[in-house]
């Protein structure tokens, strides 16, 4: 009989902890990943249950630091890493019936008017501001906190509109100032042939496709692969500007010479025809997105919100226009669509018994709001 090995002797066979680490993915899938004491209370409760001999923490009920290093240096795949915040209306709104629905509306246009990628256009707006955001800079070690300057506490945002093509074609950007009246001095050294309002304006002509609520994180291509670029560049460009103008502070007459620059680096070809086809637009895909890019929505099993308006008719040049609205039409649609099942994850795939996963999932339940909800109903 060989001696222990002190720490390194494994607590959970080599079953056990892969059927941990599905547990672990799946809960990420979902966008309810767990954190590092939870998965070190998890670790210590299967064990409990399932009558593994130990050396976790019972004072605690937690497992041990040597066991979590062990354990991530076998599972490489696994990774403690900082998340990005989802919104719960994010994770309601992109599931499978709301996203065949665009689809099936987009796939209709498509037959009827036969458009080619001239013509598609995805429109979005975003907010710019005199305060702009910082990027990461040089400082010496020494130093514990690095000071960079801006031109206010706090700025008040300029809406910008841009819009793009499937084949790499941008309009000129539409800036909407939060004033009562315009000033032409506003639009010194913006984009040649761009527009300026103190209020928003309609557009004429135009097809307008709507994507559902909450789903432009994956189905809008200005989102994809255009926003978080230009962001960066105007954020260079007013670090620039305040290394260049040294005392001064930038003001609303410099926003759209700001923005000129930085739209100038970011609208690339191969950046709009990337955002159409990552979206599924241009080349048409329907079958883009899997059952696991769904699995937000399977957590909460909410009915996703709608929003009603109206769809603009043409007769001449004809265009489609990707845009967050939705019609009556699709309402309508929608509501018979949200009968249907959604796809759900399949289980983890391991020689492990059913019954092990599912004391995982007892002991770790896997988030429904649905079966929350009952519950609650049945105490009242």
């Amino acid at each position: 009989m060989k001696p222990k090995l002190g720490r390194f002797t494994n607590t959970f066979s080599a079953e056990y902890e892969q059927v941990l680490v599905d547990h672990i993915k799946d809960l990420s899938n979902r966008c309810m990943p767990l954190m590092k004491k939870e998965f070190l209370k998890l670790a210590y409760d299967l064990a409990e249950v399932m009558k593994i001999p130990h050396r976790f923490n019972k004072e605690k009920a937690s497992a041990g630091k040597h066991f979590y290093y062990d354990f991530m240096k076998r599972h490489s795949d696994i990774s403690l890493r900082a998340p990005e915040s989802s919104s719960m209306m994010r994770a309601v709104g992109f599931n499978k019936p709301q996203v065949d629905l665009f689809y099936d509306n987009l796939e209709k246009l498509m037959k009827q008017y036969k458009f080619t990628p001239s013509r598609i256009y995805n429109c979005d707006e975003t907010g710019v501001s005199c305060v702009h955001k910082h990027q990461k800079v040089l400082a010496p070690k020494a130093i514990r906190q690095v000071g960079k300057l801006t031109s206010a506490e706090r700025g008040k945002n300029i809406t910008v509109l841009f819009c793009m093509s499937a084949n790499g074609h941008f309009i000129p950007p539409f800036f909407v100032f939060p004033r009562q009246r315009m000033n032409e001095r506003l639009m010194m050294n913006a984009p040649d042939e761009s527009i300026g309002v103190a209020q928003p304006k309609g557009e004429n002509h135009i097809h307008l496709m709507s994507s559902p609520p909450h789903t432009t994180h994956k189905l809008q291509p200005l989102d994809r692969t255009f926003m978080k670029p230009f962001k960066d560049a105007y954020n260079q460009q007013c670090d620039l500007w305040m290394r260049i103008n040294a005392g001064c502070r930038i003001t609303d007459y410099d926003i759209a010479g700001l923005v000129k620059e930085a739209f100038i680096k970011v609208a690339r070809l191969d950046i709009a025809v990337s955002g159409f086809k990552c979206t599924g637009i241009h080349p048409f895909d329907r079958h883009l997105f899997s059952d696991l890019d769904y699995l937000p929505a399977d957590m909460t099993n909410i009915p996703p919100e709608q929003t009603e308006t109206a769809s603009n008719a043409l007769n001449n040049e004809q265009a489609v226009v990707v845009s967050n609205l939705i019609t009556k039409e699709q309402m309508k649609e929608s509501e018979q669509s949200n009968s249907d099942p959604i796809t759900t994850s399949p289980k983890p795939s391991t020689s492990s018994a059913p019954d092990l996963v599912q004391i995982i999932h007892n002991l770790s339940p896997l988030p429904d709001a649905a079966k929350t909800n009952s519950i609650s109903k049945k105490k009242e």
